[in-house]
């Protein structure tokens, strides 16, 4: 909005825009320090306008029409949410924080009928274990630096011609959908027992759903080692100091000083050390090289009626372009 760029001083001398000036500031109030530029002809026109036109009195009357501009877009979207989540019994003020929290418990009353069990005091380490393997979805940074026309494509002779960016947000609807871990849990533990051999055929044939926390690395030819090099499957927290990152991230951060101890960063890679990983994720690898325990659920996909609802998923009346997933 063209209103602010107009500055207010309490002294007119210094600058001659007052709060009870009875006529529009000129063209040249509207300056803005911050963009070095001013608002166009046709913008000031407008703001003379939409004085007259509001039978405006003062300055004041103009900062008025321009906070209630501002504000009321926002209040009626507030209220727009209040109201959708209110016929789904949910207080929008009170029951989350976030739209995460929100989400979360539109989820879980839509799938109330569907047993989640809880770790007891018993097992409680089962709790921090889980948090501790929470790793978050990675953004994945092909290369810190690409110039069209100029830089190449890997290691081959080809210029890079455009640069876009993918954002691959349905996968979200998706993996909500799939088998969840419900009903009372059965954990079976390594010094307790328990044999490798007998969970891979398990897990291979999908007769074992939940989690292990394993030893697991993922073996691939040598020739094959560049198509993993970009993305590596298994996604982990992992301390990461200066010897670790690339040529041009190193130099970054030694000329700016800005890492000078490991940090804990998302990662992939090709191996993980007592990591705790879903079974449908296990099964693509099984190099598990190490058991240390399982935790197994009933499967139940009991978020999918909820997320297959109009509500949630609109019928598409077309298939989505590449113009709509570039960023």
């Amino acid at each position: 909005m063209p209103f602010q760029s107009l500055r207010f001083y309490p002294d007119q001398r210094l600058f001659p825009v007052r709060i009870d000036d009875t006529s529009l500031p000129p063209h040249e109030a509207f300056y803005s320090d911050l963009k070095k530029s001013n608002i166009t002809a046709d913008e000031y026109t407008y703001c003379q306008k939409v004085w007259h036109k509001e039978n405006m009195q003062t300055v004041k009357d103009f900062l008025t029409w321009y906070n209630n501009r501002d504000v009321v877009p926002f209040l009626e979207a507030l209220d727009k949410i209040a109201m959708f989540y209110r016929e789904r019994h949910i207080d929008a003020f009170k029951d989350g924080i976030s739209v995460p929290g929100l989400t979360m418990k539109y989820l879980f009353q839509a799938a109330e009928d569907e047993p989640c069990a809880l770790f007891d005091e018993k097992n409680k380490d089962l709790y921090y274990t889980f948090r501790a393997n929470l790793v978050g979805g990675p953004s994945i940074i092909f290369h810190r630096y690409q110039e069209k026309g100029k830089t190449k494509i890997r290691n081959t002779d080809n210029v890079c011609q455009k640069i876009v960016g993918f954002d691959a947000n349905a996968l979200y609807l998706w993996a909500i959908m799939q088998d969840m871990p419900t009903g009372p849990y059965l954990r079976r533990r390594e010094e307790t027992g328990f044999k490798l051999e007998k969970s891979r055929p398990a897990i291979r044939d999908d007769l074992l759903f939940g989690a292990i926390e394993c030893d697991i690395h993922v073996y691939v030819y040598d020739e094959l080692k560049p198509k993993f090099a970009e993305m590596c499957p298994i996604f982990k927290n992992t301390n990461v100091s200066v010897d670790d990152i690339g040529e041009h991230m190193k130099n970054f951060v030694m000329e700016g000083n800005i890492m000078t101890k490991p940090r804990k960063s998302l990662i992939g890679s090709m191996f993980g050390e007592k990591i705790l990983l879903p079974t449908p994720l296990v099964k693509w690898y099984l190099q598990v090289t190490r058991i240390y325990q399982v935790i197994e659920f009933a499967p139940r996909p009991c978020f999918k009626a909820v997320c297959n609802s109009s509500e949630i998923r609109p019928t598409a009346k077309r298939s989505p372009t590449k113009k709509d997933i570039v960023i």
